[in-house]
């Protein structure tokens, strides 16, 4: 049979081609009740338009619940842009994505930026030119073959989407289909239209009813057999990916109904809800076993942690109980959703902070210099124009240094200081309620603190009594890979403090109050007590004085990095 694709193989190209697979799904369910259909903008919410950043966020919200695929609706006309925000996103949490289009605006350069990053493009082509164009509102045949030998010449792989009726169901529609597939090596996914409302009321007369669905399974089983392609029928119920419909011109995809509250608003604001609440994690690699011969290789995505910048860890997006009961002013205990983020891997030393000095000068800052290079404490030293760590203190972390100081080392390094909520997560390593970074014990030689009477007590300069901080590094690492969490120097936050500023319910990436005259400090340090290495303890200080025992370090927001290289 003859078809209108302009790309031909050769009959020993036909036959080293790998027997491709199909996948028959039954979407009866398409009525937005769908466990796994993440819908927002419905009609009769009057939901306007997603920004990029909250496409972005909804990604890693599904990262910090453990999905692991996505299916992306690609936009009509195909825009890059915001695909590859989301793509991007996805791709920074090892997750798998999926793309579908009609095929309109789908060109080589338009793909260009995605390749590698997908491990389909989903081509919607119901058919021969006569089914496809009557069908697809936004395509049409001509527009679903360019796309489709796009993404070939870059070698992505490829799935036809075809959504079977009765208009496009016959016998040779579908040896059509079959044919088109092998003829690219392509997959093949085959829905049977039942629903009354998934494509609209006046797609009600194309329904397949009950007595029809065998005659088209009869015809798509011999189809299987005569092209010798491997033949699957899908548990209606359990669509092959999470399905997380981001039309790229800013709009989901239209659905009907509630979607069991799984709908994007809901998600966006209650990210600590499960999405993924009706099957277990035996039940999902159970499903997923079923159908390990359907999928194709997905694309080499590294995880976030293997992504992180020199001297940084990946803390993942999630939810966490912040807060303590131990003073009024860590009180609520209370539910907060952060994105991933990287962080130092320890404390700013002073030969990192001398480097920004010697390119930066020792401005005054709102009324207070970077750093009080007169105090006796300070480590670093200048002559001229130049500023150096005193030999020996290279990789004790800066002390003295203002909160205007911190900050403005952190924009030079194109970083930020962590909120609270960023530090006091990281602290925890990943496990609500500690009471220090290591775990209940009472501390003793863990970190350096006013008790320490460890071995390294001897690397301490003076400061106080034979106390003062260590090098950076010292002490274990917590779960995240972080040192110094406890101890050796508090360190700064980008928050304004307020005995007050917790609050009941979900708060998402909080960043404290607008204004105040202190800032929060989090960590204790080498000449304060036990109480003050809890994991929970809040203190602060005015943002124009440095001492002794204050230092900080910096953090990078996963989701500022996707949204940077999209800028760029």
């Amino acid at each position: 049979m003859e078809t209108a694709l302009t790309h031909r193989l050769s009959e020993e190209e036909v036959e080293s081609i790998r027997l491709v697979a199909v996948n028959w799904m039954l979407t009866y369910r398409c009525t937005g009740q769908c466990r796994y259909c993440l819908t927002d903008s419905r009609p009769d919410r009057g939901s306007g338009e997603m920004t990029v950043e909250q496409k972005v966020r909804a990604v890693e919200i599904l990262a910090s619940q453990g999905i692991r695929r996505i299916s992306i609706m690609g936009g009509e006309p195909f825009c890059v842009e915001e695909l590859q925000a989301v793509i991007d996103c996805a791709h920074l949490h090892a997750i798998i994505a999926n793309v579908t289009t009609s095929g309109r605006g789908v060109t080589r350069d338009r793909l260009v930026p995605i390749r590698g990053k997908l491990q389909y493009l989903n081509v919607s082509l119901d058919g021969p030119a006569e089914y496809n164009d009557c069908w697809r509102g936004k395509g049409s045949y001509a527009a679903a073959v360019t796309a489709i030998e796009a993404a070939r010449h870059l070698d992505i792989a490829v799935r036809l989407y075809a959504t079977l009726t009765r208009r496009n169901s016959d016998e040779s529609a579908i040896r059509w289909l079959f044919e088109v597939a092998r003829e690219y090596s392509a997959g093949l996914i085959m829905f049977i239209f039942l629903s009354p409302l998934g494509r609209g009321m006046k797609w009600e007369r194309y329904r397949l009813n009950a007595g029809e669905i065998a005659k088209v399974l009869h015809r798509v089983e011999r189809a299987s057999e005569q092209f010798g392609i491997r033949y699957k029928r899908a548990d209606p119920f359990l669509p092959e990916a999470f399905k997380i419909f981001l039309d790229a011109d800013g709009r989901t995809y239209k659905h009907h109904g509630e979607g069991r509250n799984e709908y994007l608003g809901n998600i966006l604001e209650r990210p600590d809800q499960p999405v993924w609440s009706q099957l277990n994690q035996a039940e999902q690699r159970a499903h997923w076993a079923g159908f390990a011969d359907l999928h194709r290789a997905p694309p080499s995505a590294r995880p976030a942690e293997q992504q992180a910048p020199p001297n940084m860890v990946y803390v993942p997006p999630g939810a966490f109980q912040m807060g303590g009961l131990s003073a009024e002013r860590e009180k609520p205990i209370h539910s907060v959703y952060l994105d991933g983020f990287y962080m130092d891997t320890h404390a700013v030393t002073n030969s990192e902070f001398a480097e920004f000095l010697d390119h930066e000068g020792n401005e005054s800052e709102e009324g207070g210099v970077r750093i009080d290079l007169a105090s006796p404490f300070c480590l670093i030293d200048r002559t001229g124009s130049t500023y150096r760590a005193r030999e020996g203190f290279e990789r004790y972390p800066v002390v003295m240094v203002t909160w205007y100081g911190a900050r403005e080392y952190a924009r030079w390094r194109g970083k930020r200081l962590p909120t609270e909520a960023e530090w006091e997560k990281a602290a925890l390593g990943g496990i609500d309620g500690r009471t220090y970074p290591w775990g209940e014990a009472p501390p003793s030689i863990q970190c350096n603190w006013l008790g320490y009477q460890g071995v390294n007590g001897y690397l301490r300069p003076d400061f106080y009594h034979g106390r003062g901080p260590l090098p950076v590094g010292l002490f274990p690492s917590n779960e995240y890979g972080l040192y110094d969490l406890a101890g050796n120097v508090w360190e700064w936050c980008s928050d304004w403090y307020a005995p007050n500023s917790y609050s009941a319910g979900l708060r998402i990436n909080p960043t404290g109050p607008a204004q105040g005259e202190k800032k929060v400090l989090r960590g204790g340090s080498w000449s304060f007590s036990a109480s003050n290495l809890r994991v929970a303890n809040r203190s602060y200080a005015p943002p124009d004085r440095g001492y002794s025992y204050d230092g900080f370090r910096c953090v990078l927001s996963g989701i500022d990095i996707v949204l940077d290289r999209r800028r760029a």
